[in-house]
C-alpha cells in the first residue's frame, strides 16, 4: 500500500475531530480573553475559565464516545 493511501485513509477515519477539538480550545481562550475585557476582574475570569475547561473537557469526552 502507497504511503499517500495510508495517510489519506488516516484522514477520512478522523473525520476531522482533531480539527474541531482546535476550534473549541480556541473558542475556549477567545472567550476567556473576552470576559477579562469585558469584566477587568481576575475572579470573574478565573470562574470563567474553569467553567470553559468543564465544557470542553464535556464535549471531548461526549464526542469521543459517540460512534
Amino acid at each position: 500500500m502507497a504511503r499517500n493511501e495510508r495517510s489519506r485513509r488516516r484522514s477520512q477515519q478522523d473525520g476531522g475531530g482533531h480539527r474541531k477539538v482546535l476550534w473549541l480550545v480556541n473558542g475556549v481562550l477567545a472567550g476567556v480573553g473576552g470576559v477579562f475585557v469585558t469584566t477587568a476582574s481576575a475572579a470573574v475570569t478565573a470562574i470563567a475559565a474553569a467553567a470553559a475547561v468543564v465544557v470542553a473537557v464535556s464535549v471531548i469526552v461526549v464526542t469521543r464516545r459517540l460512534p
